[in-house]
């Protein structure tokens, strides 16, 4: 499902009530995203205000070269790497955030039933948001396009705006960096990594 070509049109023409349809549309992944690359509610919830904001103002400009949702993201991406840019100390990750908040595909699901296994599942997952945290913007973001949201390298280069080579690159170290970081936190071993894992690492 995508935004219809005359909600945008409404929206560069600074019709309030297309641009709110533009928002609920987008306004969940984007946070989520933000999220992602923060590791708060507080300064996601700001990602995403300046992003919408960001696009509100500049929205005469989308051209359609690329797709909306692209161009999306690549407003929040940027505003996410000035940030961390600004930032003195590295960021630090919520812990009363619930695991579904995040919609991660890539969290460990056991099979097993009970509430032991999902008190396992959810602490897994809280380890990994904040191994994730530990890698630079670029490297969470190609992370969060490619294992969580799916989306293709040529996709991810055209959202980056950088050569899919880039995009592979990017992605491999950021692997393996967030593999070394789950090893020596005694998450996984280099012997025994869960197959459903190995998406991630």
């Amino acid at each position: 499902m995508v935004i219809p070509d005359q909600v945008v049109c409404a929206c560069q023409k600074k019709d309030h009530d297309a641009f709110h349809c533009l928002v609920d549309f987008y306004h969940k992944p984007i946070y989520n995203y933000a999220y992602q690359m923060t590791g708060n509610h507080c300064d996601a919830q700001d990602v995403t205000q300046e992003t919408f904001l960001r696009v509100y103002t500049s929205i005469h400009l989308f051209r359609g070269n690329g797709t909306l949702t692209g161009w999306i993201y690549r407003i929040a991406g940027n505003i996410c790497i000035d940030r961390a840019r600004r930032q003195s100390r590295r960021p630090t990750s919520s812990l009363d955030v619930p695991v579904g908040d995040m919609e991660m595909s890539w969290q460990l699901p056991d099979e097993s039933p009970g509430p032991d296994v999902e008190t396992e599942r959810q602490e897994l997952g809280r380890l990994l948001r904040e191994c994730l945290l530990e890698l630079c913007v670029e490297h969470r973001t190609v992370v969060f396009f490619h294992d969580v949201r799916g989306l293709t390298y040529a996709e991810i280069a055209r959202i980056m705006q950088c050569p899919v080579g880039t995009v592979k690159s990017r992605l491999s170290r950021a692997r393996a960096r967030l593999r070394s970081i789950l090893v020596a936190r005694g998450v996984v071993t280099y012997g025994k990594v869960p197959a459903k894992m190995a998406v991630a690492v």
